[in-house]
């Protein structure tokens, strides 16, 4: 008899990333959010970024620490699915 393994129930976010100006700054977000392990979706979208994580291999903290290591000041705008939205903004 083998056992399924228990699906993790994945988190969405909707980040407000400030100083996308460049011309090169959503290709610039998209990249370092390809980079770290536990992001299984992202898209970018106007001034910010739509992402599908698995809470067990990254935090909303994470990420937003990474988008600040490449420059970009980001704050949580909402938990897509919970509605909750608390402010883990980056300078």
């Amino acid at each position: 008899m083998s056992t399924q393994p228990t699906p993790v129930d994945l988190k969405e976010l909707d980040l407000v990333i400030f100083n996308m100006t460049e011309a090169d700054a959503e290709k610039r977000v998209q990249a370092v959010l390809q980079q770290i392990g536990g992001i299984e979706a992202a898209r970018i979208i106007s001034e910010g970024a739509w992402v599908h994580y698995n809470p067990m291999r990254v935090s909303k903290e994470t990420i937003c620490e990474a988008l600040a290591q490449a420059g970009f000041r980001t704050s949580l705008f909402q938990d897509s699915l919970s509605g909750e939205a608390k402010n883990v903004s980056q300078q």
